[in-house]
């Protein structure tokens, strides 16, 4: 199976989707096109990772690379989780937050800011959070 298969199996179990729902979702007549795509025996194009990717709630970045995208700059994933598990399970969570791609972006830009920009962009967070 491939990396892609596994983990589009793997998100629309989580979500509890049968390959029936997620057919409907994206187009498909029948289940049949998901479980080719679940198995490896077909790859998706990329509009077809990109409607995927939003019938499941997740990124194109999951679906390609799986739970943790490929960032070398994160070091075994694994070991990290493992290290985090014993000496403060309570980072983990953001750990996982950082193999997000798009997170990890915004995490590295943050970092670079002065302090003045960083209380800036909380404040349009802020303003984000309260227009929900």
């Amino acid at each position: 199976m491939s990396t892609v298969g596994n983990a589009i199996r793997s998100r629309r179990e989580q979500l509890n989707m049968t390959q029936e729902e997620l057919a409907h979702k994206i187009g498909f007549t029948s289940r049949t096109g998901v479980s080719k795509l679940e198995k490896g025996q077909t790859e998706p194009s990329i509009d077809r990772l990109k409607l995927l990717a939003e019938a499941l709630d997740t990124t194109v970045e999951y679906l390609i690379y799986g739970p943790v995208a490929y960032n070398r700059s994160l070091g075994d994933y694994q070991e990290n989780r493992d290290y985090l598990r014993i000496n403060d399970p309570s980072l983990i969570p953001y750990l996982e937050e950082l193999s997000n791609p798009e997170k990890r972006i915004l995490f590295d830009k943050i970092k670079e800011l002065e302090p003045q920009d960083v209380a800036s962009l909380l404040r349009v967070v802020k303003m984000i959070e309260e227009g929900k």
